[in-house]
């Protein structure tokens, strides 16, 4: 239901009866309103900015009491007509080209004017002023975020010295601006207590989220930029989804600095989640033991390292039997073989103005274009061609070590991969074996015990702040020592059936999961049950007779009764948590799941483009209409004893 109790289809009516224009605008682009406000992919988003266009509702939420506001005021307000509005909206939805980001800057732009309505009409809400730091780095933002450079860190200091009963003062030139943040906010949080009330009053547990890191540009690193290493960026090495690695462009913690503070920014964290939440996923719980860490300079995740941790000496080599050669191992290798390879007809033109010649021999990048970073940027403003920049960036990560800062040349960070890298293959037998031998030292042995001491300085005075159940998203590279950590703070584990934590098994059971986990057949950042059986022919077989217990050959696609063995799998398993994606339950369903698996899919982490892409495309009010699939539902669910 909408904010004044009207449902869906009443707004609808309401709609076609009163607004004219709206319905010309859409039937002159063979559009029907309760199609629109169903909405498909992305266009859902501009489907909630023409019901805000058109009722009063405005796509930041309901607002107390906006709704009761005629038409003409809200005309008014915004300086367009209520038809102008949806024509845009509309054409963009036809034409199939509506960008996340358009939308979120069409909700920002209208934040203000209805925040100055309701100040004009007395509705504006009563603020409370005990967050004064956060609101003075709020209004540092605002203030800032459209001209920010890369040294925005230290105008955030410099601004850090303005009085908050200043800047919050009515007469103050910024107010405006500031205040319609804090109405944006106050009205989320109006929405999320009501959402979390009317859970609770039926019986639901409801569960949140913290990502590990946070934006480089947010009010976070501007409250408390100390608190961030904000040179590096945090990303993941290297895996089957990401085989250069992920780069996610969020700064790191100084967990040194947070832990002088007594861990005061992540409680405050933890504690504003418990307003709205019974439980919570920590997003990649890894983080809180080592990160994968990536210097600002560089683009692609396979350029980081692990930290904390215990780096490699040059005593370690040449302990082995081999002269630590600084100039080979640290450089990249660069032959006219491996110059051919990378940039074919391009090649001379790269040698020409991107290398140069050290000691009469070696091939060296020229510093302007030793960095990822800088290529990327040559490529942006169209002084290099595509097959150049990633070129460069595979020239540039051509190297088997990485030198630890301020260790004057005696620690070093080996290049992950580095077996697969032409500067290994040139190497004579011994020095492989020494290499391969110290990589799996690093990554594989001497890290257990220190970053098992690095989870526990952190985490247990974290856990503490709450009385909210934990859950670890603790896939990945996992060690013994995060499960040891989970397992004494009983911290939840997560148990994907595709995705065991052994590599001496390909699946993993929903059977075997201990108590304390959750178990699901996919995440947002994977396929979905259907995506995923379609994706290698091979490994749907070997799951089919072996883990499903079916005879003879798997269907090509995944039919809507292997979906549901998969669902009940999960549900009879020992774990304390079964849960889904909503595609997945509705896969169950051949008259309710998509046509499309790959419309189903919600994130492609390799792929910054093609995030929380998905919307239903049925409405709530139809979906309680299918009595057939929700009595299926129940009736699985209570089966298994959930």
């Amino acid at each position: 239901t909408t904010g004044n109790g009207f449902s869906a289809e009443q707004e609808i009516r309401m709609l076609e009866a009163d607004q004219k224009e709206l319905a010309v605008t859409f039937a002159s682009l063979g559009l029907s309103i309760a199609g629109l406000i169903t909405g498909f992919g992305e266009a859902a988003d501009a489907a909630n900015a023409a019901l805000f266009y058109s009722t009063g509702h405005p796509v930041l939420g309901t607002l107390s009491g906006l709704s009761a506001l005629p038409i003409p005021v809200i005309e008014q307000a915004l300086g367009l007509t209520v038809g102008a509005c949806l024509l845009v909206k509309v054409v963009w939805i036809s034409g199939k080209i509506i960008k996340n980001a358009v939308v979120i800057a069409s909700k920002t732009k209208l934040a203000k004017p209805f925040f100055m309505l309701c100040q004009k009409t007395g509705r504006f809400f009563q603020c409370t002023y005990e967050k004064g730091k956060t609101v003075v780095k709020a209004i540092q933002y605002e203030l800032t975020h459209n001209s920010m450079k890369p040294g925005y860190v230290n105008l955030g200091t410099e601004i850090k010295g303005f009085e908050c009963k200043t800047l919050v003062q009515k007469i103050a030139e910024a107010f405006d601006k500031i205040a319609k943040w804090w109405y944006c906010q106050y009205q989320l949080h109006l929405q999320l207590r009501e959402a979390v009330e009317y859970a609770h009053a039926h019986g639901i547990v409801v569960k949140g989220d913290i990502p590990i890191g946070v934006n480089r540009n947010s009010v976070d690193t501007w409250v408390a930029p100390e608190l961030f290493n904000m040179d590096m960026a945090a990303g993941a090495p290297p895996d089957m989804f990401a085989v250069k690695g992920q780069n996610w462009e969020l700064p790191t913690y100084n967990w040194e600095a947070i832990e002088r503070t007594g861990f005061d920014w992540w409680k405050k964290r933890f504690e504003q989640m418990a307003r709205y939440f019974d439980t919570f996923r920590i997003d990649h719980i890894l983080g809180f033991f080592r990160i994968w860490q990536i210097p600002r300079k560089h683009q692609e995740g396979i350029m980081g390292y692990l930290n904390p941790s215990i780096p490699l000496y040059v005593d370690e080599f040449e302990s082995r039997g081999v002269w630590f050669d600084y100039e080979r191992f640290t450089k990249p290798y660069i032959t006219d073989h491996i110059l051919w390879e990378n940039f074919g007809d391009e090649a001379q033109w790269v040698k020409d103005n991107c290398l140069y010649i050290e000691h009469g021999f070696a091939w060296r990048i020229r510093p302007e274009w030793a960095n990822q970073t800088d290529v990327e940027e040559r490529h942006r403003r169209g002084e290099i061609s595509e097959r150049v920049k990633y070129g460069l960036f595979d020239l540039i990560s051509n190297v088997l070590l990485f030198e630890v800062e301020g260790s004057e040349g005696r620690q070093y960070y080996p290049r992950y991969g580095m077996q697969t890298l032409s500067t290994f293959a040139a190497l004579n037998d011994h020095q492989k074996r020494v290499f391969e031998e110290l990589y799996v030292e690093y990554f594989y042995r001497r890290q257990d015990a220190h970053w098992y001491k690095s989870g526990m300085r952190k985490l247990p005075a974290l856990k503490a702040a709450s009385n909210m159940l934990i859950c670890g998203e603790d896939l990945g590279m996992m060690t013994h020592c995060v499960t040891a950590v989970m397992n004494e703070l009983s911290i939840l584990s997560l148990e994907i059936q595709r995705a065991p934590k052994t590599d001496k098994i390909e699946f993993f059971h929903p059977a075997d999961a201990p108590y304390l986990s959750v178990v699901t057949p996919s995440t947002h950042d994977m396929s979905t049950i259907r995506g995923w059986w379609e994706e290698d022919r091979e490994v749907s077989q070997r799951f089919y007779n072996h883990e499903l217990g079916h005879w003879g050959d798997a269907p090509y696609f995944c039919e809507w009764w292997v979906c549901r063995d998969i669902l009940v799998q999960h549900l009879y398993s020992p774990a304390m948590w079964a849960i889904f994606q909503w595609q997945d339950l509705m896969s169950i369903s051949p008259n309710l799941r998509r046509d499309n698996p790959e419309a189903e899919r919600i994130n492609v982490p390799s792929n910054s483009f093609h995030s929380w892409r998905y919307r239903m495309h049925i409405a709530l009010e139809d979906l309680m209409k299918e009595d057939d699939f929700n009595n299926t539902l129940r009736n699985y669910i209570k089966q298994a004893g959930r």
